[in-house]
């Protein structure tokens, strides 16, 4: 092993990944800022799909174990989770397993504002993912906009595969209207 994966995966490898409320993009200072909540997704190669405790690691599994039972070095952590629509969120993995293929994806958990309960619609994504502290992609490297417009409350997009050692990135880009639960 070596390396790392993050932003929609870290350490070594990582994921990030921002949401605007579409329509008005909120223009408010980042601390202030409010929206829908978007939530990352990080699925290990063993996970039977998404959602599934130990292999999903997101808000509700955010630092599950994988690997050697209570090394903290091999499980992924979600580090930024937010809640308010102001972005980002950034997943983290600092030891991912050689031969590995892990999948990159975002739910749109809620569209109520928590402050004033307003209802959010259609919302901005944006995903990058790093490997060793450098961008190996982005939703731009296709000819694509940068983001996916996610349209409403529990709609999921399936946004990429890594695999690793070599930090491969595979686009999936499959957009459902019903969060794919077990």
């Amino acid at each position: 092993m070596g390396g790392a994966m993050g932003g929609a995966m870290a350490g070594e490898t990582a994921g990030a990944m921002a949401g605007e409320t579409a329509g008005a993009m909120n223009q408010a200072p980042m601390e202030v800022r409010q929206g829908a909540d978007l939530d990352l997704h990080f699925r290990h190669p063993n996970a039977p799909g998404w959602f599934t405790s130990p292999y999903d690691c997101y808000f509700a599994n955010p630092v599950p174990d994988w690997g050697q039972i209570e090394n903290p070095q091999d499980d992924p952590f979600l580090d930024l989770d937010d809640i308010n629509g102001g972005g980002p969120e950034n997943l983290s993995l600092r030891s991912p397993e050689d031969g590995g293929v892990y999948q990159i994806g975002v739910h749109y958990y809620s569209n109520i504002d928590r402050l004033t309960g307003f209802a959010y619609g259609p919302v901005r994504a944006t995903v990058r993912i790093f490997c060793s502290g450098s961008l190996a992609w982005d939703y731009t490297l296709d000819g694509d906009p940068g983001y996916k417009d996610i349209l409403a409350k529990d709609h999921f997009w399936s946004v990429a595969s890594v695999s690793w050692p070599e930090c491969n990135v595979v686009k999936i880009d499959q957009y459902s209207e019903t969060a794919p639960r077990p």
